[in-house]
């Protein structure tokens, strides 16, 4: 049934995107030219509506997964202020706040909370968050979303991206057996492969035909925490919180090193700005499309090192280890950029 789950996805979103354009011109969801954004004309933004609504679909058909109605409420509520946002921008604060009170409806209603850190010190002991698992999963949650959200600055990155790491937890949740998550990795990814048919450039086309929006970077965010969470957590779990940190290395690093750059330079870390790794790629003349092959490629392969590093048993403090050091090297490589370019 994977196939046909995953068609069935795949064409609810296209439907989905084609019905939602002439809607979103009329309504005025749209990306206009700016300094910072570089295509030409009104875009609509209606990539994370239709990717919503082909999820709800599908899953409807083939039944609802674990948590069903605790991920649709955080998701639903953080595409609504997603929307908001893409209409009139609202303050940085109230964002955080309502990505906050999202990640919190879908730890506590749909049983996704990261309550450990992997096996640490001698002797391999899970390090359990006790008390501290729910704020840390709203830390963690928030952060995420915002990392998703800031590579969404490319036609088909953002997707690229999230299909690499679907791709990623779906043979984490095959392996496992973990068929509700795997089914709705299925479902998601034929949504989203579906968007990226408007969103990708293809050979004759110059730009995007539709965008994901905040609305749309948001929700695959959560959808993403949501299953990070769920196969990494419990008795039995399909994979270690370090193995999470691989599959999602590139927006994790692009973010954190967008942070520390801000910081250094004396400015808001939620100021935006043209500075992220797929910027770099560009003011080194690579192609749109090239810089989005490269950054899912360096995905696919964190994702693989991960994954490879938790089925060969090697010890999750020295997979954690190698990513803190991957992690200082790539700071210390995109700063240089920055001063060259």
């Amino acid at each position: 049934n994977t196939l046909l789950i995953f068609s069935v996805a795949f064409l609810a979103s296209v439907v989905a995107v084609a019905g939602l354009m002439p809607v979103a011109r009329k309504t005025g969801l749209v990306d206009r030219p700016s300094s910072r954004k570089k295509h030409t004309g009104s875009v609509p933004l209606v990539g994370g509506i239709a990717i919503f609504l082909a999820v709800v679909l599908v899953c409807a058909l083939v039944g609802p997964p674990a948590g069903w109605q605790g991920l649709l409420a955080g998701a639903g509520l953080l595409l609504a202020i997603g929307v908001k946002d893409d209409l009139s921008r609202i303050s940085p604060k109230v964002r955080l706040v309502f990505q906050a009170a999202s990640i919190l409806i879908v730890a506590l209603w749909a049983d996704a909370t990261i309550d450990w850190l992997g096996y640490m010190g001698p002797g391999q002991v899970p390090f359990a968050l006790g008390w501290m698992a729910l704020p840390f999963t709203v830390f963690a949650g928030v952060g995420l979303v915002n990392a998703v959200n800031m590579t969404d600055g490319l036609d088909g990155l953002c997707g690229t991206l999230t299909l690499v790491a679907l791709a990623a937890l779906g043979i984490v949740a095959a392996v496992a057996g973990r068929v509700e998550e795997l089914t709705l990795v299925i479902i998601v990814a034929g949504a989203v492969a579906g968007f990226l048919a408007y969103n990708f450039r293809f050979p004759g086309r110059s730009q995007a035909l539709v965008f994901l929006g905040d609305a749309g970077s948001y929700l695959l965010g959560i959808t993403l925490l949501y299953l990070l969470a769920r196969l990494s957590a419990g008795p039995e779990p399909a994979m270690s919180p370090v193995t999470a940190l691989w599959i999602m290395m590139v927006p994790l690093f692009d973010t954190v090193g967008m942070m520390l750059r801000r910081m250094k330079k004396g400015r808001s870390i939620l100021a935006a700005d043209r500075e992220h790794i797929h910027h770099v790629f560009l003011l080194a003349k690579f192609k749109v499309s090239e810089t989005v092959l490269i950054m899912g490629t360096l995905g696919a392969i964190s994702a693989a090192i991960g994954i490879a590093g938790w089925y060969g048993a090697v010890p999750d403090a020295l997979m954690l280890s190698l990513f803190l050091l991957l992690a200082a090297g790539y700071y210390r490589l995109i700063m240089r950029a920055w001063k060259l370019m």
